[in-house]
């Protein structure tokens, strides 16, 4: 049986967005008979540092020492996946260099923006240009998968080394489509916002946009995720308005049942995503969709989505207007999207890499 380990900032029991991730695909490679591991921080000190859950081992390290000696140690993977960010994937890296490790390598490269994760490292190493020092470990990594087509140029554009371009991978974020949804939706009770309360994400003004819509039949459910202090100002925004109501960060069955009793879904954010996995866990239950043209909105779901534009109170409410008014005869099908980003398709993709 060929062995395939997945490097992840969290894991069980911290199952939110990435982890999520992690799950589906372990689950598919499982199904392929593959045996998976799970490479992760351990962010408390009560976890283990190995276990075995779901039948596959669980490995958590809080210093980079034992993260290098696991990787070592361990060196018989026929791939390694990385879902990390840079400066935490930078040992895989370097051991990959000096071919201690062997196995074929995948990082997950999701940002491409100016203040990016990867932007800030050239800008801090740009002394006697360090950094191409730096991108040349990275490069010793076999691929580096990108979520969108901008991501693609972003890279491109701080490289800029023609010979890497064959390096580049686009393997989307991934749903199991199994556990897709058919329901037709007639009438508009409930919307959900559902992500990280950052400013960005324009939470807000969704609030504000709610606010003035004219039906007071209808309840806003806001589920939180990330930061404290926007969390006490929302509250504080939401008060005095019975028909909005915020949930504490939910998981598995919770978040579900909240999904499940959803007749709209609302992400206006204008931060530069890549791919919000919001929005594939929202079109597998087949709800309509309100959101801007980030990430690869466009490039997956084409337009099956209601795009409003970016920070624009008053174009929201009237999307959110139009939707309540014409629900029964809005028509949108996500099924080429769901097939396009089934976990099926997407281990296969990851396989066929040489």
């Amino acid at each position: 049986m060929k062995k395939i380990l997945i490097i992840t900032p969290r894991f069980y029991p911290s199952i939110w967005w990435i982890e999520e991730q992690v799950k589906i695909l372990w689950e598919n490679f499982k199904e392929k008979w593959y045996s998976i591991d799970i490479l992760t921080n351990k962010y408390n000190n009560n976890l283990k540092n190995k276990e075995i859950l779901f039948w596959l081992n669980i490995y958590r390290f809080s210093n980079f020492l034992n993260y290098i000696f696991f990787l070592i140690k361990n060196n018989n993977y026929d791939l390694i996946i990385s879902r990390q960010y840079y400066k935490n994937s930078f040992i895989l890296w370097v051991l990959k260099f000096f071919k201690i490790i062997k196995s074929k390598t995948i990082i997950c490269a999701d940002s491409w923006w100016e203040n990016d994760e990867i932007n800030n490292i050239k800008n801090k190493l740009n002394f006697l240009f360090i950094y191409k020092i730096y991108f040349f470990f990275i490069w010793k990594n076999n691929y580096l998968n990108c979520l969108n087509i901008e991501n693609n140029i972003h890279l491109y554009n701080i490289y800029k080394w023609k010979k890497y371009i064959k390096k580049f991978t686009n393997i989307y974020n991934w749903i199991n489509i199994k556990l897709s949804k058919n329901k037709k939706i007639l009438e508009i009770k409930n919307i959900l916002f559902l992500w990280r309360f950052e400013i960005e994400k324009w939470i807000f003004e969704t609030i504000e946009a709610f606010n003035l819509l004219k039906d007071n039949n209808i309840t806003l459910n806001l589920v939180w995720y990330w930061d404290k202090n926007i969390e006490n100002k929302i509250k504080e925004k939401i008060k005095n308005n019975k028909n909005i109501i915020f949930h504490w960060k939910l998981y598995w069955n919770e978040k579900e049942e909240i999904i499940k009793n959803t007749d709209l879904f609302v992400f206006p954010s204008y931060y530069p995503e890549w791919q919000p996995v919001t929005i594939t866990e929202i079109t597998l239950n087949n709800i309509p969709i309100i959101t801007t043209d980030v990430g690869n909105n466009k490039e997956i779901y084409w337009n099956n989505l209601l795009y409003v534009n970016k920070q624009d109170i008053k174009n929201l409410k009237e999307k959110i207007d139009w939707v309540i008014s014409n629900i029964k005869n809005y028509e949108y099908n996500y099924s080429d999207a769901l097939e396009k980003i089934d976990i099926s398709n997407i281990t296969n993709q990851f396989l066929k890499l040489k």
